[in-house]
C-alpha cells in the first residue's frame, strides 16, 4: 500500500515515525521511487539525470533532494524538495 503513496506523505512517514514499521515500509516505497538516503546528511536524494563523475566513495551530479528541515524565506518552516 506505500507505493500507492505520493512522496510527502513517504516523507512525512520517514521522518516524524521513526523507528517504526512505518517508517521502514516508507523508506522502502521511497527507494521503489529511485531515492536513495543519505546516512551523512539524513536526507533523501535522486538523481536528475546520470551522474558526472563516480567512484566507489560518491559521484556528482545533479539532483533532487528532501529538506525536511528547511527554513524559508517568510520564517516558516517545513519541507520541500530542493534541486542543485
Amino acid at each position: 500500500i506505500y507505493e500507492r503513496f505520493d512522496g510527502e506523505t513517504l516523507f512525512f512517514a520517514f521522518y516524524y515515525q521513526p523507528g517504526t514499521y512505518n517508517q521502514y515500509l516508507a523508506a522502502r516505497a521511497l527507494k521503489k521511487k529511485n531515492w536513495r538516503f543519505n546516512k551523512q546528511h539524513n536526507a533523501w536524494f535522486q538523481r536528475l539525470k546520470e551522474p558526472t563523475y563516480v567512484t566507489n566513495e560518491h559521484e556528482q551530479g545533479s539532483y533532487i533532494w528532501f529538506d525536511h528541515a528547511m527554513f524559508h524565506e517568510d520564517g516558516s518552516r517545513g519541507w520541500r524538495p530542493r534541486v542543485r
